[in-house]
């Protein structure tokens, strides 16, 4: 999720929030000036900051239920589940994204208010054990009303970072009584500096993370096992003979490109068919940039791993012209009439792509083709129209330099990871039957852009077909 996207998210709740902050300062004010003041006759007075905090504190516990509980629908984790403590951090690690590593900032910064908050506001919760404790107390209710209401799952690594959110917010209020004039009691900067340590813990965590990411020398793969499964209750078999015999192989480099590289894709694809890019709607994301053409007819969305990139033309899929037929799909194409149109677009197809139609549309795969000491990788599809364009393109082509060879698990050795359940899949049950087939080595990319070997395992799930993948690096 980008940070925009978390802006508009926020902004649904900013409102309520303020709406409930005006209700509590009315409310507070009714209270006080007609119920205090006028029937008790009280003489204690109300200040204005002590009302505005209120109003904050009211929009900041809005946003904040919002956030977590409002912004899910009833029912969307059927799947009722407690998971465990720093498994988003493993996720997070092996994914490589910087939105897995945005949302636990994220939630870590989600409770900062609330540290901040109740001992600027309440004298009770100026200690840091009661203002912890509450914390952790109303992040445990969130999650315990998300998982019985089915609105997400039971994480401990949200307990654990809402309560370090709650932690840092409170160093906050220490620091601001410190600095702040005429704050009140004796100012303690020993406490006020030992307060501080949660931040001082997340930042140097998050820091020494980033810094082991960095002088690694491969990245991670989607592949990697997090949590490996429990197979006392599994059956785990196999009719095949896999070999053990020890062997290297060569990992290769993908090209990154930078978002100039991916703008002057975008450039030159435009140009081609007539266009340009417009700049005012261009989105950019984690991994690719969607660019837009000036005459709304076609949009580009351009990987920065490989260049790889999808086109849809809109003129041609949702023909609209009432001065011209519409344009009908072709089918059953030859292979020299798609690679002629492909040409238009200036696309040029690796030698020893393999050609194939399905229903219209027309793929050229390439497995492992060398071409020198590179390799090409992946797919390209398309469909083809009788105006003599494609409806959309999809160029997964992936051409990669070699880097290094390194030494690899053998067959038998990735088959005892299955049976050992360090493997990830998304159909396996607790009692799941696994019949394991043939195996073959194939590519994957990884987060930094190298693409690595892996053993890739045809199985029977409980009697459907799926595939297991295994790292092959030792």
């Amino acid at each position: 999720m980008r940070v925009q996207d978390i802006i508009n998210l926020s902004k649904e709740y900013v409102l309520f929030g303020a709406v409930a902050g005006v209700a509590a300062v009315l409310f507070l004010a009714i209270g006080y000036f007609v119920i205090y003041r006028k029937v008790l006759h009280g003489t204690r007075r109300l200040s204005r900051l002590r009302m505005l905090w209120w109003a904050v504190f009211c929009c900041y516990m809005v946003v904040l239920i919002g956030a977590t509980v409002l912004s899910r629908s009833s029912g969307a984790w059927n799947d009722r589940k407690i998971v465990g403590l720093f498994v988003s951090y493993k996720d997070a690690w092996i994914s490589g994204t910087a939105s897995a590593w945005r949302n636990l900032v994220l939630n870590i910064l989600l409770f900062v208010p609330l540290g901040f908050l109740l001992p600027l506001g309440w004298r009770r919760f100026r200690v840091f054990w009661k203002t912890s404790l509450f914390g952790l107390i109303l992040t445990v209710m969130i999650e315990c009303f998300q998982l019985i209401f089915s609105f997400g799952l039971f994480e401990m690594d949200d307990i654990f970072n809402n309560l370090l959110g709650a932690m840092i917010g409170y160093g906050f209020y220490e620091l601001w009584r410190v600095v702040a004039p005429g704050s009140g009691k004796e100012k303690n900067v020993k406490w006020c500096l030992a307060a501080q340590l949660p931040l001082l813990l997340a930042v140097c965590g998050f820091a020494v993370l980033g810094f082991c990411y960095q002088n690694q020398e491969l990245g991670n793969l989607s592949v990697t096992c997090i949590s490996p499964y429990k197979t006392a209750q599994m059956t785990i078999s196999t009719n095949q003979t896999y070999s053990s015999e020890s062997r290297s192989g060569m990992v290769y480099r993908i090209r990154t490109c930078t978002l100039e590289e991916t703008a002057e894709i975008a450039q030159e694809m435009f140009e081609l068919l007539g266009t340009a890019v417009d700049e005012s709607r261009t989105d950019v994301y984690d991994n690719s940039v969607f660019y837009y053409s000036l005459d709304a007819d076609y949009i580009l969305t351009v990987d920065f791993l490989g260049g790889t990139y999808d086109l849809t033309d809109f003129s041609t899929t949702f023909y609209h012209s009432e001065d011209a037929d519409q344009p009908t799909q072709v089918y059953q194409a030859e292979e020299a009439d798609v690679k002629k149109v492909l040409e238009t677009y200036g696309i040029e197809l690796p030698e020893g792509a393999v050609f194939s139609e399905s229903d219209g549309t027309y793929s050229f795969t390439a497995d492992r083709v060398m071409d020198g000491d590179n390799m090409w990788d992946g797919t390209l599809s398309c469909t083809l129209y009788d105006n003599g364009r494609c409806g959309y393109i999809t160029n997964y082509f992936i051409e990669c330099e070699p880097y290094k060879e390194f030494s690899l698990i053998s067959e038998q050795e990735a088959y005892e990871e299955i049976c050992a359940g360090k493997f990830v899949s998304g159909v396996i049950n607790a009692d799941s039957v696994i019949e394991v087939g043939e195996v073959r080595m194939e590519y994957l990319a990884d987060t930094k852009g190298f693409y690595q070997p892996i053993w890739v395992f045809e199985v029977t799930v409980d009697g459907s077909d799926a595939e297991i993948c295994i790292r092959a690096l030792k």
